[in-house]
């Protein structure tokens, strides 16, 4: 699933036959979301570094090919491997086999050392149980989040003018900017200011340590502390200059938008309340969508607003996203360890 998003034939019938296979949709969104993010990130990004220079581009097509199909015939030994293996006869022949050398005996005897903790391993990361599921999906946003970050830091650090994209998203600004969306647009970005969201995080704190939800009050007390952190020495780093124009007034440089790396806090409550306070609310799926919404909603208002680019936008939105799900991922495994 998570390479055939790059296979153009793979990818059109992946859906089809992990359907008509009896695939849980559970069990297919995780993977499907981490390919599809690597993929599209993957093709912007190389369109932005080698679109000046195709002979560049070019000399990095083998190397790329060569660790695709690497990729695919490991992933197919270890399938076949796996299908073989399943049959207990088969595993039967394997052990009598193994035991007749003494190097057999030795991997024997360590895989039966290793097992408990490799299983465990296993159930984490795949999807089907609440536990597995969660984790994968946070791997897959930690692993999304740092590619788009890291990409475009690389971006932003040899040319700190407007990348091609973010002259596509002034031109849009540009043909659809009015009165009343500034006005709009003006009250939404406050969302993500620090005036607001600091008095919000204090009382979100609070009520979890009331509800003795350590984990989470951790979690987001931690998170806030480093994107706040992350974003001042990103703006120090890259030095990047601001859109010229801007609507509103605002200090610092511009790479990357504190106040989208901030808004990814209302994604995190609005899943902490659905997943972890209320579990059985009704509507749990609404409540998700509408914290993505708040947060899509004040980067692009920074867009609009003329104080940062499209790139600063998506680059603080991979640091917030970044920070929550890997302290996550750390909150999630310590209670399960813990608890064994």
């Amino acid at each position: 699933m998570l390479i055939g998003r790059f296979l153009g034939l793979v990818r059109a019938l992946s859906p089809f036959v992990a359907g008509s296979s009896g695939m849980r949709y559970r069990g297919f969104v995780p993977y499907s979301v981490l390919g599809a993010g690597l993929q599209v990130t993957l093709h912007i990004m190389a369109g932005y570094l080698f679109a000046r220079s195709i002979d560049a581009a070019a000399q990095y097509v083998g190397l790329v090919a060569l660790i695709i199909g690497t990729v695919i015939v490991v992933s197919v030994i270890a399938v076949v491997s796996y299908r073989f293996l399943r049959v207990p006869a088969n595993r039967s022949k394997l052990v009598e086999g193994m035991e007749k050398n003494r190097a057999g005996r030795f991997l024997l005897a360590l895989g039966h050392r290793l097992r408990p903790g490799w299983d465990w391993l296993v159930g984490r990361l795949t999807p089907g149980g609440s536990f597995g599921l969660e984790v994968t999906t946070l791997f897959s946003i930690v692993a999304v989040a740092s590619f788009i970050l890291v990409a475009y830091t690389e971006v932003v650090t040899g040319n700190p003018g407007p990348t091609p994209g973010d002259t596509t998203a002034i031109d849009v600004v540009e043909a659809i900017r009015s009165d009343w969306l500034t006005d709009l647009a003006k009250v939404i970005t406050g969302l993500g200011s620090a005036f607001v969201l600091l008095p919000l995080v204090t009382v979100t704190a609070t009520v979890l340590a009331v509800y003795r939800k350590w984990a989470e009050a951790a979690v987001l007390v931690i998170s806030m502390v480093i994107i706040h952190f992350g974003v001042d020495f990103l703006k120090d780093s890259i030095d990047r200059p601001r859109p010229a124009g801007g609507l509103v007034t605002a200090s610092q440089s511009s790479f990357p938008s504190g106040h989208a790396a901030n808004s990814v806090f209302y994604i995190w409550l609005a899943t902490t309340i659905a997943i972890r306070l209320r579990p059985n609310m009704a509507r749990k799926t609404g409540l998700i969508l509408a914290g993505i919404g708040v947060t899509a909603l004040i980067g692009l208002s920074r867009i609009y607003l003329g104080v940062h680019y499209l790139s600063d936008v998506n680059a603080g939105w991979a640091l917030g996203a970044l920070s929550f799900a890997t302290l996550a991922v750390a909150a999630l495994l310590t209670g399960q360890l813990r608890k064994n």
